[in-house]
Formats: structure tokens, C-alpha cells, sequence
């Protein structure tokens, strides 16, 4: 593979990015952004370089720019959220590691770093966040092109750690986690990677329960992504042991650990901790596939479903981030324990916009208004 990229690449590039490249700006000006950040790359002085400038422009960055929105989100916050899923899940992991043998092991806090830098490339990239289900597409030379400029992004990000608001991070640490995202084979990737999509997919349907008909077809699309990764054990080989288990069965044996198991005789709050299990137990629902597309049955029916507002109820959970006796917040208002899940681990994310406000989760969770006046209510 050559080293060098021209402009009839890039070209090349866009074409085949069909629609998505039209939400950026005209051909002449990416391939002006992109051969700057080239020769950034190359560049020893990095003195007068502003990184808050490629934070902005993530912050900037919307997934679905074509779609009309519920909530305005960006591939900053979904980094973020991401890593709030992780942390969510840390407790699992430790268990996985230190209780059972998966011949696998997990290390839970590079995961959680892994998750809150995946997308950092983006933060510089010209071509922003390319959608999944069009980067599927890409012939084998744009994927060669798209790999030299994510190269030179990591060089770029990574000699810039001291401003790359991921603190006690050194540049070799964090360019081994960007090398990680770009070479997509380690266990810890691929465990990003899946709940990435998993995100996404989640994401969809809060749109649908929003009432916006305009996600059913990227919820379709990665209804279909997920299929591909259940049915093709080629996908994720290393974590095909976590999307291949017995789910039931594991919630059964964590269960009956001993700050869990009611027959044993402990100094706490029982109701409180079981309440916990319950509501931490849902997050592993979300290696649960079968369970996630069964979900597609019931697009219809949710369409025509009241939501009910307990962003109060979220920002409780927020605010103390485990249920205490005295408050002890029902949140579900679904039977989709995996959603319920997700919204959980996200209504503990806030980040700070490009205006300096900060930004709740809860806060953008539902309408402002009764009924949203551009989607129609059935």
C-alpha cells in the first residue's frame, strides 16, 4: 500500500461516499482540509496548533446528519456515554475475570479509556463520522486511503496528549489505544466496537419512542448489522464467548454471590442492594442479540406509545449513581430491560459544549414540548 494519497483518491473516496459526503462541504474544500492535515502531520511545530478547535468540531459533529432529530447529539457525547456504558459493566467484568475461566481476559478501565477515545480521529478528520453501513461499502482502495489519514490523525492526536482533555494519559499510552481503534483486532476493540454498534442501535429506537418515523430505517439498518454479527461467528471471534453465553445463566450465578443471596446474614439494606442487582443486572442485556431483535416486532406499536417523562427520576439516579434507601426512583416505563439499561448509564453522562454550558443527558432525554410538531402522532 502506497503512503501517499492524491487528490484523485480522495475523489475516489467521496464517490464512493455517494450522499454522506454531500452533508460535508464541496469536493475542493474536504480535499483542501484533508491535505493540510497531511501535511500536519509531517510538521515538527506544533506551537501555534489550537486543539480546542478539533474538540468544537466533534462537539459539531452530529450522527445521522440527513435525519430529522429528537435529540441533537454528537460523536463527542456518544464517546462519553460509551464509556458510561463500560463503567456500568465493570462490575461484570471483574467477575468474568476473577470467577470464571472464558480462556479471555478482560481488562475493564483499557476498555473504558478505549471507549472514551475510539472516535477521537474525528475530532480532525475533514470527513467527520462515517456511518457504518456506508463504510461496509467502501472498496478495498478507499479503505487503504481512509487508513493512511486515520494514521496521520493518531500521529497528530497523540503527540497532542497534554490537551486532549484525557488526563494522566501519556502520548504513548493513548497512541496505543488510537493504534488499537485503527488495527480493529484485540479483544478490548472488539468489545467497543460491538457496544459502538449496540449504541447506535439504541439510539434508533429512542428516536422511535420519540415518535420520530424517521429512524425506523436506520434502525432497520442495523437490525441487520446485528443479524450479521449473531449469525457470523467469523464476527468478533474474541468476544464470541460473551455473545455466545448463556446470559440467564450467568445473572444466576452473580445473583447467588454473597452480597446478593438473601439466605446470608449481612449488615445492609437488602431490599436496597437486590434493587441494585435488578437495575445493574439489565446492562448485560445488551449482549443479549436475540433479545435486541426481537425488539424490531414491537416498531409499530411504540410509535403509538406515550412516553412518559422521568427525566426527574434519571437525574435522582444521576445525581447519587446508586439507589439509596430513602429514593429509590422507578424508572422503567419499558419491557425492553436492555434499553432501560441504556438510558441508566447515559442519564449519568454530562460534557461541556462548544458554548461552555453543561449538558445533562436527562436534560435532552425527552420533547420540551407535549407533542413534537414535526412528526405526526398516531
Amino acid at each position: 500500500m502506497k503512503n501517499t494519497v492524491s487528490k484523485n483518491d480522495i475523489e475516489l473516496l467521496l464517490w464512493e461516499l455517494w450522499e454522506y459526503w454531500k452533508t460535508l462541504w464541496t469536493v475542493e474544500q474536504v480535499s483542501t482540509d484533508i491535505f493540510n492535515i497531511l501535511n500536519l502531520a509531517k510538521n515538527s511545530n506544533w506551537a501555534n496548533i489550537d486543539h480546542k478547535v478539533w474538540v468544537n468540531n466533534l462537539q459539531n459533529t452530529e450522527r445521522f446528519p440527513w435525519c430529522e432529530k429528537v435529540i441533537s447529539d454528537n460523536v463527542f457525547a456518544h464517546q462519553v456515554r460509551l464509556s458510561e456504558i463500560v463503567d456500568e459493566l465493570m462490575f461484570f467484568i471483574e467477575e468474568i475475570v476473577n470467577e470464571w475461566n472464558f480462556n479471555s481476559k478482560i481488562d475493564g478501565w483499557y476498555v473504558y479509556w478505549l471507549a472514551l477515545v475510539h472516535d477521537d480521529s474525528e475530532w480532525i478528520s475533514p470527513l467527520k463520522d462515517i456511518p457504518t453501513t456506508i463504510k461496509l461499502w467502501l472498496s478495498e482502495q478507499s479503505n487503504k486511503i481512509l487508513s493512511i489519514l486515520e494514521d496521520s490523525f493518531i500521529d497528530i492526536l497523540s503527540r497532542f496528549h497534554e490537551d486532549n482533555l484525557k488526563y494522566g494519559m501519556t502520548s504513548d499510552k493513548l497512541k496505543e489505544l488510537y493504534l488499537d481503534s485503527e488495527n480493529k483486532n484485540s479483544l478490548s476493540w472488539q468489545m467497543v466496537s460491538y457496544l459502538d454498534k449496540v449504541d447506535w442501535f439504541m439510539s434508533c429506537l429512542h428516536e422511535i419512542y420519540n415518535w420520530n418515523e424517521w429512524f425506523k430505517k436506520q434502525f432497520k439498518n442495523y437490525i441487520k448489522i446485528l443479524t450479521e454479527i449473531r449469525d457470523n461467528k467469523e464476527k468478533y471471534p474474541k468476544i464470541r464467548f460473551i455473545l455466545d453465553w448463556d446470559i440467564n445463566k450467568f445473572q444466576n450465578k452473580i445473583n447467588n454471590l454473597p452480597w446478593f443471596d438473601s439466605s446470608n446474614d449481612y449488615d445492609y439494606d437488602k431490599s436496597v442492594i437486590k434493587k441494585t442487582w435488578n437495575r445493574s443486572s439489565n446492562v448485560l442485556e445488551l449482549f443479549n442479540i436475540n433479545w435486541l431483535l426481537d425488539i424490531e416486532k414491537y416498531l409499530d406499536k411504540i410509535i403509538d406509545t406515550w412516553i412518559i417523562d422521568k427525566s426527574y427520576e434519571y437525574q435522582i439516579l444521576a445525581w447519587a449513581d446508586w439507589l439509596h434507601p430513602d429514593f429509590e426512583p422507578n424508572v422503567e416505563t419499558t419491557i425492553f430491560k436492555s434499553y432501560e439499561a441504556w438510558k441508566i448509564a447515559y442519564a449519568k453522562m454530562c460534557y461541556i459544549d462548544v458554548n461552555w454550558n453543561k449538558i445533562n443527558w436527562y436534560d435532552a432525554m425527552y420533547w420540551k414540548c407535549e407533542i413534537p410538531f414535526k412528526f405526526n402522532k398516531k
